[in-house]
């Protein structure tokens, strides 16, 4: 019987901890930012 076969995903390496604060904060404050000037646009502020 043959061996299941791995993922391809589990065999990438791990993005540098930089790499994932970059993108944690890229989820975040772009979208809080384009809010913000949507907001801004329709005379929230």
């Amino acid at each position: 019987m043959p061996k299941p076969s791995k993922p391809a995903a589990s065999n990438a390496p791990l993005p540098s901890p930089t790499v994932m604060k970059l993108q944690i904060l890229g989820a975040v404050f772009v979208p809080m930012a384009l809010v913000g000037v949507w907001l801004h646009r329709q005379g929230f502020w």
